[in-house]
Order: C-alpha cells, then structure tokens, then sequence
C-alpha cells in the first residue's frame, strides 16, 4: 500500500516532466533545440569553411612566384577560424571572434588533467637532481598534469558546443543560472562502455534501439557553466587548485562535479584507452585502473602570467596574460 501511495504520484510527476520537456523542445526554433533556455549557440552552422573543397587555382599562394602575381601570393587570406573552449578537444569554427586579454574569447578557458603520481623520488641533495624549474624537477611531486592530444588522441572526438545568452530570445530570464554564468559548453562524445554495470548495458542496447542500428554506440553528454560567479563558484563547491602546463603552476577551479558520476566514469574510461594503445607497459603498471581525471577552468583570481614568448611589461604597459594555451621560451625583442 505505502509503495502505491509513493509510487503513483511520482510515476505521474515524472510523466508529465517527460511530456513537457517534448513540449518545450519543439517549441523552440531548430537551431536551438538542445541547448539552454535564453541562449544561442556560438559559431558557424553547417559545413565548415575548411571542408569545401578548392583547386588551385582559387588560392594565389600555391601558384608559382611570377612577376604578375607575386604580390597576390604574398597577400594573406584566412580561410578559416577556430577557437577550442576546451583544450585539445574539437574546436568550434566561428565566423568572427574577439580578442580578449587571454587571447581569442573563448579559447582554452577549459582543460582535462589526470592526476601523476611520480615513479620515483630523486634526492635533491644528489648531483644527479634536475634542476628546478624544470620539466624532471616538477615530475618528482604528485600533481594534476593538463592532458593534451599528444598523448591522449581520443580528446578530439570530444565535440564542444559554445551557447550564450541572448535577451532577444522569449525564454531568456536574468534569473537562470546558465545566464549568470555567461552561459555554457554543452560537451558530448560516443563511446560503447564496458558491460561493467546494468547502466552500461542500457545504455548501448537504448542507443541500437533509438537509431534502428546494431552499430550504434551511447551518446554521452554533460554541461558546464561558461564563466561561474564568485557566488556560483562557493555554492557549486567549486575547488581552487593547480594545474601543471608544460613547466607552468596554473591556478584552476575544479568543475568536475558538474560532470555526472556516471558519465565521468565513461569518460575515464574512454581516454584510458589511449594509454592502453600507445603504451602497453603504463596500462600494464597502472593493473587497468585508470588515474584520477578532473576538469578544470581557468581561474580568474589568480591570472596565468606569460613571460616566455610575449613582449614584457615594459614593452607593453601591462603584464601579459592567457589561460590554457602553450607557450614557447623565445621572447620577442
């Protein structure tokens, strides 16, 4: 009796959630069916600009230098422009951009780290010891490490999605957290995880199901606040930590919890497998437990300062700044 007093107004509320989430969903225009209320996506719709196909004849730098055209195939065209939310991941094409203090608007705010817990413990005192400041002298602390497509290729089949708020749209409110928070990226990636758990196998039989094709694997998505608050950033419970870039300390906020737990394990996962492939002794040591994987934005209180390859701060009247980008020691003179 007490599960049928429970259990039937729940099945009901939960009915009438799925009938006007439909509702909602149709309701809006097309292009902005899937993404959050008040806000529109950010970049180029369709085909991207590098896809078209174009002879050589349509591009005057690949001709031979004659007197005639020297000075079109000097000219420079840009055929087209991205920007990578998240570090290493598929980018988003976009027709025009800003420059911001970091850079592009948008780029590499976000990035994944994997937790490195040193194999051995050098002795500083030992002649032998790297130097600090160095790459072999921050491998010796455990530390978060930023994961880069140079040895996990998989980041790139992780596809971004960038959606801001905009007051033109009926469903947009002031009061939505997702436009407090300047809006979101809407990650998503298809993997067919292990037959671990009952979700797992759901999961893959729903997704044949759906799309009528026994090669169909899941869809996984999550989404992240764009730029949080400070509020946002104390309510979310949101971590301050540091990243390793290359030799860089970067200050980072924690945002993995934004990420559900299952999806988060999927995820490991699925960017496990790169170690599995490209090095069969790390997969062999680690016994098949993947190392900790976290998300991490760049932290606005504490800016990543560039001194090796920008001009310094007398050249510019101000201290360089930029987030997850890589950096080269040369310096302009």
């Amino acid at each position: 009796m007490i599960i049928l007093v429970v259990g039937i107004p729940f099945i009901y509320r939960q009915l009438w959630v799925a009938i006007w989430g439909l509702f909602a969903y149709y309701r809006r225009p097309q292009h902005l069916r899937g993404g959050p209320a008040g806000c529109r996506p950010v970049g180029k719709l369709g085909n991207r600009n590098l896809s078209k196909a174009k002879g050589p004849q349509e591009h005057g730098n690949r001709q031979p230098l004659r007197a005639g055209i020297a000075q079109q195939a000097l000219e420079g065209k840009v055929e087209a422009l991205f920007v990578y939310p998240i570090k290493s991941c598929y980018p988003v094409e976009v027709n025009s951009t800003r420059i911001v203090e970091t850079g592009f608007e948008f780029d590499r705010q976000f990035c994944f780290a994997s937790w490195h817990e040193p194999s051995t413990t050098a002795n500083s005192t030992s002649e032998h010891a790297p130097k600090i400041g160095s790459s072999a002298y921050g491998d010796r602390r455990p530390h978060w490490e930023f994961m880069t497509q140079r040895q996990n290729p998989s980041l790139t089949h992780l596809k971004v999605e960038i959606w801001r708020p905009d007051p033109e749209l009926k469903d947009y409110s002031e009061k939505d957290e997702i436009v407090q928070s300047g809006g979101c990226l809407i990650v998503s990636f298809n993997y067919a995880p292990p037959f671990t758990s009952i979700g797992n196998i759901w999961s893959t039989i729903l997704a044949k199901a759906k799309a009528r094709n026994l090669t169909a694997v899941p869809r996984w998505t999550f989404r992240l606040p764009m730029d949080p608050s400070i509020e946002q950033i104390n309510d979310r419970g949101y971590q301050h930590e540091t990243v390793r870039v290359w030799r860089d300390e970067v200050a980072a906020l924690d945002m993995t919890n934004e990420i559900p737990k299952n999806v988060l394990h999927i995820l490991q996962s699925f960017l496990f497998e790169d170690a599995r492939r490209r090095s069969p002794s790390s997969y062999a040591r680690l016994r098949g437990t993947p190392p900790a994987l976290r998300l991490f934005r760049v932290d606005n209180s504490f800016k990543r300062a560039v001194y090796k390859c920008a001009p310094t701060q007398a050249q510019l009247g101000y201290q360089a700044h930029t987030g997850y980008q890589d950096s080269v020691r040369r310096r302009f003179s």
